[in-house]
């Protein structure tokens, strides 16, 4: 099963979406549909005590009250996301940034919708990734237009292009007009997130911007000129003081993480030592498992955490959501120990 965020069933259409023609042609289409987002918060509509994504057809008056289109590259406010292959009818989906424009979408006046933030919403979509993976494309892709409109290299504005996808300086002077540029197009930051083992004993750790009592793998951004097992070699050792030899690590699988916009490389990999020596500026804490204390904790849902912490006063250890990749990871490692010897 894909992880949550990934497993789109929509076609980006990268040799397409640069034609202006084309793309005014899929703004007007009778089937196109857009996902508003009001700073980075995405429209939703509650009915019989389900949230859905707030999706708005072309023809609705709060899409054509925008005027929207391709040919001012300094006023566009949508991206184009792709056409929608699961129902065969090929519909052009856009993600559009409503700012200044919100109350025509979403009026206080009417609780059917209202604006939701992603991480609150994601949970409650159901576990079909598809529609996880067109929310992390659209939010991660209207962030980085929030954050570049202004060109890095100059200080110019940046005008829209490729359906959204590229971001050009207006300034012919500019270094980027003359070579390739990391800003000129949407970046995704790697990061590295490791299940670390030795035996039947699993390493989690806690941050302090974790909610009490949930411990999750070891992660870290990777760095220049770094392969992924080195930066989990190096993210062991710095946060915890596990030495994990790079031919420990075993790649799993990965996940789009659009806050903003980050792929999550999940791995496992094997411990050579087991003394813990703490960052405590990375980490509040790190503890070993046994395989039955993180059995445990990943039976627990969140009733149980809320019972448990009632009846005690203690909150148990409890695991990541299903939404992040650290869930899948700790899965995995479970099965492992249950079926087999050794990774």
């Amino acid at each position: 099963m894909a992880e949550w965020f990934s497993g789109s069933a929509i076609d980006r259409c990268g040799n397409l979406r640069g034609n202006n023609v084309w793309m005014n042609e899929q703004l007007t289409h009778a089937l196109a549909k857009f996902l508003p987002f009001f700073n980075l918060e995405v429209l939703c509509v509650k009915t019989d005590e389900q949230t859905q994504l707030g999706w708005i057809s072309a023809n609705a008056s709060a899409v054509q009250n925008m005027n929207l289109s391709v040919e001012d590259p300094l006023g566009v406010r949508f991206v184009f996301l792709g056409l929608d292959m699961r129902t065969g009818h090929n519909e052009p989906l856009f993600a559009l940034d409503v700012t200044g424009f919100e109350d025509t979408f979403a009026s206080s006046a009417d609780p059917t919708y209202s604006w939701r933030n992603v991480r609150d919403v994601v949970m409650s979509l159901g576990e079909e990734p598809e529609r996880s993976a067109i929310l992390s494309q659209a939010r991660s892709m209207l962030d980085w237009h929030h954050r570049h409109r202004f060109c890095p290299g100059c200080g110019s504005r940046t005008a829209w292009g490729d359906g959204g996808y590229k971001l050009k300086c207006t300034n012919a002077a500019c270094v980027s007009q003359s070579s390739v540029q990391n800003y000129t197009y949407p970046r995704t930051d790697p990061v590295v997130i490791a299940c670390i083992y030795k035996g039947d004993k699993l390493l989690l750790g806690r941050q302090k911007r974790f909610p009490p009592g949930m411990y999750s793998c070891i992660a870290g951004f990777m760095e220049p000129g770094e392969s992924i097992e080195e930066a989990v070699t190096r993210e062991a050792k710095e946060e915890t003081g596990i030495v994990v030899l790079p031919s420990r690590v075993r790649y799993h699988s990965s996940q789009p993480w659009p806050f903003p916009s980050s792929i999550m490389i999940g791995c496992l990999a094997e411990a050579e030592s087991e003394e813990i020596l703490l960052d405590a500026k990375e980490l509040e804490d790190a503890k070993w498992f046994t395989l039955a204390q993180v059995q445990e904790s990943a039976s627990l849902s969140p009733k149980n955490i809320k019972t448990i912490a009632q009846t005690t006063g203690d909150i148990p250890m409890w695991l990541p959501p299903r939404m992040a990749i650290a869930r899948s990871l700790i899965q995995a490692w479970i099965k492992s120990r249950l079926n087999q010897p050794s990774l």
